[in-house]
Protein backbone atom coordinates (compact mmCIF):
# COMPACT_ATOMS: atom_id res chain seq x y z
CA UNK A 1 0.00 0.00 0.00
CA UNK A 2 3.37 2.39 0.58
CA UNK A 3 3.86 1.69 -2.88
CA UNK A 4 0.94 3.13 -4.17
CA UNK A 5 1.06 6.33 -1.94
CA UNK A 6 4.21 6.63 -3.23
CA UNK A 7 4.07 6.36 -7.08
CA UNK A 8 1.09 9.31 -6.39
CA UNK A 9 3.70 11.58 -4.67
CA UNK A 10 6.27 11.18 -7.35
CA UNK A 11 3.31 12.48 -9.94
CA UNK A 12 2.67 15.49 -7.76
CA UNK A 13 6.07 16.18 -6.87
CA UNK A 14 6.89 15.67 -11.30
CA UNK A 15 3.86 17.70 -11.94
CA UNK A 16 5.32 20.41 -9.63
CA UNK A 17 8.46 20.14 -10.80
CA UNK A 18 7.53 20.90 -14.64
CA UNK A 19 5.15 23.80 -13.79
CA UNK A 20 8.42 25.35 -12.30
CA UNK A 21 10.39 24.73 -15.23
CA UNK A 22 7.81 25.69 -17.53
CA UNK A 23 8.43 29.58 -16.51
CA UNK A 24 12.48 28.88 -16.99
CA UNK A 25 13.65 31.28 -20.09
CA UNK A 26 16.09 28.19 -21.08
CA UNK A 27 14.25 25.04 -21.86
CA UNK A 28 15.43 22.28 -23.39
CA UNK A 29 16.35 18.72 -23.16
CA UNK A 30 19.38 19.52 -20.62
CA UNK A 31 17.93 21.87 -18.51
CA UNK A 32 16.51 19.17 -16.12
CA UNK A 33 19.48 17.07 -16.07
CA UNK A 34 21.77 20.31 -15.57
CA UNK A 35 19.20 21.61 -12.59
CA UNK A 36 19.45 17.82 -10.94
CA UNK A 37 23.55 18.28 -11.61
CA UNK A 38 23.48 22.24 -9.56
CA UNK A 39 21.33 20.71 -7.10
CA UNK A 40 22.95 17.82 -6.04
CA UNK A 41 26.19 20.15 -5.63
CA UNK A 42 24.30 22.28 -3.70
CA UNK A 43 23.28 19.95 -1.03
CA UNK A 44 26.62 18.30 -0.81
CA UNK A 45 27.77 21.38 0.40
CA UNK A 46 25.64 21.77 2.53
CA UNK A 47 26.15 18.72 4.29
CA UNK A 48 30.02 19.21 3.87
CA UNK A 49 29.63 22.34 5.59
CA UNK A 50 27.57 20.94 8.38
CA UNK A 51 30.25 18.81 9.21
CA UNK A 52 33.04 21.28 9.60
CA UNK A 53 35.02 21.33 6.15
CA UNK A 54 35.71 23.55 2.96
CA UNK A 55 33.27 22.60 0.29
CA UNK A 56 35.58 24.09 -2.46
CA UNK A 57 38.33 22.34 -0.60
CA UNK A 58 36.41 19.02 -1.22
CA UNK A 59 35.50 19.46 -4.53
CA UNK A 60 39.03 20.85 -5.30
CA UNK A 61 40.06 17.43 -4.17
CA UNK A 62 37.30 15.56 -5.91
CA UNK A 63 38.45 16.58 -9.47
CA UNK A 64 42.26 16.18 -8.54
CA UNK A 65 41.32 12.47 -7.73
CA UNK A 66 39.12 12.15 -11.01
CA UNK A 67 41.06 13.94 -13.08
CA UNK A 68 44.49 14.83 -11.55
CA UNK A 69 46.82 13.10 -14.16
CA UNK A 70 46.43 10.89 -16.98
CA UNK A 71 46.82 7.86 -15.50
CA UNK A 72 43.94 9.07 -12.96
CA UNK A 73 41.68 9.05 -15.78
CA UNK A 74 42.37 6.35 -16.96
CA UNK A 75 41.73 4.50 -13.90
CA UNK A 76 38.26 6.34 -13.76
CA UNK A 77 37.68 5.12 -17.47
CA UNK A 78 38.85 1.73 -16.49
CA UNK A 79 36.35 1.02 -13.52
CA UNK A 80 33.52 3.09 -15.22
CA UNK A 81 33.09 1.38 -18.71
CA UNK A 82 31.45 -2.36 -17.36
CA UNK A 83 28.96 -0.27 -15.35
CA UNK A 84 28.30 1.91 -18.78
CA UNK A 85 28.34 -1.42 -20.76
CA UNK A 86 25.84 -2.63 -18.06
CA UNK A 87 23.51 0.37 -18.67
CA UNK A 88 23.69 0.01 -22.60
CA UNK A 89 22.75 -3.43 -21.72
CA UNK A 90 19.80 -2.41 -20.00
CA UNK A 91 18.65 0.15 -21.95
CA UNK A 92 18.37 -1.80 -25.06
Amino acid sequence: MTTIGARAGAGRLDAMTGRALEGLALSGPLVRPVLAVVLAFALASILIVLSGKNPLFAYAALARGAFGSWDRAAVGLNRATPYLLAGVGVAL
